[in-house]
């Protein structure tokens, strides 16, 4: 019979063993995307001249069509290179074209998760009867390329949120892809309108766009910003649970973003961590109906999740 010291001794060695196993999958994991990439950086060279256009001044721009043509890989890490993406028409005749900074870290990239997250919404929503009167709103939005998809592809308003760092790149999104915002022609270059075939000083590239959005600053837990922006029909974020993140604040958060008939659609890349863990264990306490679903969408990145909740918990 093993005594009590014994058994505690056995205890702890089962808990390093588990971090450890834990440690080493997370590893296997970013290894196996390094290789990926690896591997289709190898077999991609020369670059395939359809994914890119060049402009005069050298610069280019990855038109987003060409990789859901052949997705070979899924590495996240895959586009940050390029500082504009051309994502399509979205319900509009108008493409998608989003700027990204990758000197702002990981919001001001574009991901997987947002795409699919974009998709995701505007299937939903696209023939509900009451979409005009919806209110949306969308939490870290970065670069806003899922609150964009959205507001373009379902003709609605998105009220775009982040940080007070992410604010001049959100809004030269947003006035860059729908026509009510006034276009401050100090912050859009020349590639982006050579590209549109406009002028600088004209709304060509979004002159026939649909919908409509507003960035402003939303920080997790803080409420006098949440009550500040009241409550919404529709709650949306792309890639809001990781280390650098407060998995409890962003909960809390959406649930004071919410009234008792709110729908939340939140996308990330499943992985083995606790944050995620810690993120829907707040949320199933603070929605009666929560489900983790496996999107339809034209990225097939398998490791791409949505959560939804609803029904929130008055009491």
């Amino acid at each position: 019979m093993l005594t009590d010291n014994e058994n505690s001794e056995i205890d702890a060695f089962d808990v390093y063993m588990r971090k450890g196993e834990f440690l080493r999958r997370l590893r296997e994991l970013e290894l196996q995307d390094e290789a990926e990439r690896a591997a289709q950086e190898d077999s991609s060279s020369p670059e395939n001249s359809d994914a890119v256009v060049k402009t005069s001044a050298g610069q280019q721009i990855f038109i987003y069509e060409t990789f859901l043509a052949d997705q070979r890989y899924y590495d996240d890490s895959k586009h940050v290179n390029y500082k504009y993406i051309d994502y399509g028409t979205l319900g509009t005749s108008s493409p998608l074209v989003m700027e990204q900074d990758h000197r702002l870290g990981k919001g001001g990239l574009c991901w997987d998760a947002a795409f699919i997250l974009g998709e995701y919404v505007e299937s939903v929503w696209k023939d509900h009867p009451l979409l005009p009167n919806k209110s949306f709103i969308e939490l870290g939005s970065g670069t806003g390329l899922a609150g964009l998809m959205v507001a373009k592809a379902l003709n609605v308003h998105v009220t775009m949120t982040d940080l007070p760092e992410l604010m001049p790149l959100l809004q030269r999104n947003i006035a860059r892809n729908l026509p009510q915002m006034e276009l401050d022609t100090k912050n859009l270059d020349e590639v982006y309108w050579e590209y549109m075939g406009g002028e600088a000083s004209s709304s060509s590239g979004c002159h026939d766009s649909r919908g409509s959005a507003t960035a402003s600053v939303l920080c997790w837990g803080n409420k006098e910003q949440e009550k500040s922006h009241g409550t919404f029909d529709v709650i949306i974020g792309a890639d809001l649970v990781a280390s650098l993140y407060d998995p409890y604040a962003l909960a809390d958060t959406v649930f004071h973003l919410c009234h008792n008939q709110s729908k939340v659609y939140i996308s990330f890349k499943e992985r083995q961590t606790e944050y995620h863990v810690m993120f829907e264990t707040a949320m199933r306490q603070q929605f009666s109906k929560l489900e983790i679903l496996l999107p339809n969408s034209r990225n097939a990145n398998p490791e791409v999740k949505i959560l939804v909740a609803e029904s929130k918990n008055l009491s």
